[in-house]
């Protein structure tokens, strides 16, 4: 379907009829995100509902062509969006603006290759400087990278008994007291940077912060770079890092899908009411939003919980240094869990973060390395699997130099021949 459908679709679904003749060309996604925008100035009584005034929200949009717009009869004092815990949207809801979302949330390249690339941020360890932040990120920008990822760890101690799930021994590779910039503030810093790199974590763990503070330095990423922000998330695995941060361990699953339900109210409706069992606020006044009321969701995640969270709230599902096996049995696990909640599996895209290994010492399962063919094949092995999004971690000798042009050399002679 079109870009346009897809629209029209989802405006449908939130009480919007629009005309074929209000989107089209380049300004429609800035067009339809005013739309939705509008719909909640009118259900907030802030604008007639018989007459549309657009609010210039982001710079640029006010000189953006009118739209007509409708919406059905709402009573007077209702606020839509108050919701209540597991009918917070309804699932059958969720899906169809999930499908409506698809078109302007789907992988896809900048450039001209048909499998998007994203590069792990230089926020951990020596490189973990501004002159060396600011050098990637407006390479990665200019290179037609599709985004740059941070990575979520704020402190923990010497001793750790909690095993890490990505490394063969469940040794965490960092050792404590190693510089790691905060993913957050650095992708406000990177933002300001660049123009046209989306930007994500991978993966912010959802039980480290408060809700409310979490999804307003979201909505905040979001504006500041003008619609750019993917929202990773995971559960977490340290205990102990949980503990430093006094911040509860038990539950974090269904913490972690309160919270994401708690993210769409804040994100998409006025006065925003959520009461869960861990959380719970009342007619919140929750500004700025995503202006399309969504910031994409990436799960992370290698169990059946995860699957389920993705069939759920995702749009895309995020693996992390997996063998070709292991991606199989992710994408059919999710694809499962979709189709038992009643969701369309085309509807959630497929990611996942591998090594680019520039000295050839990683887990050649979990890398890219070799010669640019071998490169390409195994490229074009994981996009076989229907992954449409590699996030390399690039990894050498040499420093930030040499793993910038291990970058480039992928996205000229690597990126190109992957179909």
């Amino acid at each position: 379907m079109a870009s346009g459908g897809m629209y029209a679709a989802e405006l449908q679904a939130t009480g919007i009829e629009m005309s074929d003749a209000a989107y089209g060309g380049t300004a429609q996604y800035a067009r339809v995100k005013r739309a939705q925008v509008t719909l909640n100035e009118m259900w907030s009584q802030r604008v007639p509902q018989d007459q549309v005034v657009f609010h210039a929200m982001h710079p640029g949009w006010a000189d953006t062509p009118g739209v007509e717009a409708s919406t059905p009869d709402v009573p007077t004092g209702a606020r839509p969006g108050a919701v209540k815990r597991r009918g917070s949207i309804r699932s059958a809801d969720r899906h169809q603006v999930h499908a409506a979302r698809m078109s302007s949330q789907r992988l896809r390249p900048i450039g001209s290759t048909s499998m998007d690339w994203g590069a792990h941020l230089p926020h951990l360890g020596r490189q973990a400087t501004a002159e060396h932040l600011t050098d990637f990120a407006r390479t990665c920008d200019r290179i037609g990278l599709h985004s740059v990822w941070s990575s979520d760890h704020i402190a923990w101690p010497k001793q750790i008994a909690a095993e890490y799930p990505y490394t063969d021994d469940g040794q965490f590779p960092a050792p404590a007291g190693m510089p790691w910039l905060d993913p957050i503030g650095t992708l406000f810093f990177v933002a300001a940077l660049t123009e046209r790199v989306r930007l994500g974590t991978t993966v912010l763990i959802l039980g480290y912060r408060p809700v409310v503070q979490t999804a307003k330095a979201w909505a905040s990423i979001d504006a500041l770079s003008n619609g750019r922000a993917l929202l990773g998330v995971g559960v977490g695995w340290m205990r102990e890092e949980f503990e430093a941060l006094q911040m509860p361990f038990d539950h974090r699953g269904a913490r972690a899908d309160e919270q994401l339900e708690a993210f769409e109210q804040l994100f998409s409706t006025d006065w925003a009411t959520y009461e869960g069992t861990y959380t719970r606020f009342s007619e919140l006044g929750f500004f700025p939003r995503p202006a399309s009321g969504h910031i994409p969701v990436w799960v992370g995640g290698d169990s059946a919980p995860a699957y389920r969270r993705t069939a759920r709230f995702g749009d895309v599902f995020h693996a992390a240094f997996q063998t070709a096996g292991q991606l199989r049995t992710h994408r059919d696990g999710v694809r499962s869990a979709c189709e038992a909640l009643g969701r369309n599996p085309d509807e959630v895209g497929f990611s996942t973060r591998v090594y680019l290994d520039l000295d050839g010492n990683a887990n050649p399962e979990k890398s890219i390395a070799g010669s640019t063919q071998q490169m390409i094949d195994t490229a074009a092995g994981i996009r076989a699997l229907g992954y449409e999004h590699v996030l390399v971690d690039i990894t050498g000798r040499g420093g930030p130099e040499r793993r910038l042009e291990g970058l480039q050399t992928l996205m000229a002679e690597v990126a190109p021949a992957v179909a």
